[in-house]
């Protein structure tokens, strides 16, 4: 029985989440210079920790993805393959040693083999399954977040700032861009008003 599987599913996900990575990073370096310009209190470094933590959990899941893909293809499906050809060799002199049951025989056989190969459709549609879902946790929120900072960096004080209130990293990047968000507008309010009184001074 030939077994097949499909672990480019993972390589697809895990380099479109890479890509969102490096986006963000882009996005991360353009908001560091937004937050220089405007001399507010220094806000990057937090995100910055942030965003470097995710990348180190996001490459240790990945070689986790990759090493469990490669200890399936260099020790479970040689096994798999072997058991398979001891089955057939088993199966071979069953029917040779008891002719007199050759019919009972290749019906076993036969509802085995398809149970088999079912049990590998049912692994591989959940393996491919999990990996959309893990891609899409990983890649959305960063996704997100790239497109408000720089929207923040584009001076758009009223963008929404996704991810706030959640408890891990991508939590500490919302929180400390709503924080550089919230300093923005106290600033430009307040030199607005500086202005009005000047204005009103003259």
């Amino acid at each position: 029985m030939k077994i097949t599987l499909a672990p480019a599913q993972f390589g697809a996900i895990l380099a479109g989440t890479a890509l969102a990575l490096s986006s963000a990073g882009a996005a991360l370096a353009a908001f560091e210079k937004a937050a220089a310009d405007a001399k507010l209190p220094p806000l990057v470094a937090p995100a910055k920790a942030a965003l470097d933590a995710y990348s180190k959990h996001f490459a240790d899941l990945s070689t986790a993805m990759l090493d469990a893909d490669k200890l399936f293809d260099d020790e479970m499906r040689p096994q798999m393959i072997e058991a398979a050809k001891i089955d057939n060799q088993a199966l071979a002199s069953l029917q040779a040693d008891q002719l007199a049951t050759k019919t009972t025989t290749d019906v076993v056989i036969s509802s085995t083999m398809t149970t088999q190969e079912a049990l590998v459709a049912v692994l591989l549609a959940l393996s491919a399954l999990l990996a959309v879902l893990i891609g899409r946790s990983i890649a959305r929120p960063v996704v997100a977040m790239t497109a408000a900072m720089r929207q923040l960096a584009a001076g758009d004080k009223a963008v929404e700032i996704p991810g706030v209130g959640r408890k891990d990293e991508i939590g500490e990047m919302a929180g400390a861009v709503e924080e550089f968000k919230v300093q923005a507008v106290t600033k430009a309010e307040r030199d607005a008003s500086r202005a009005l009184q000047q204005a009103a001074a003259r």
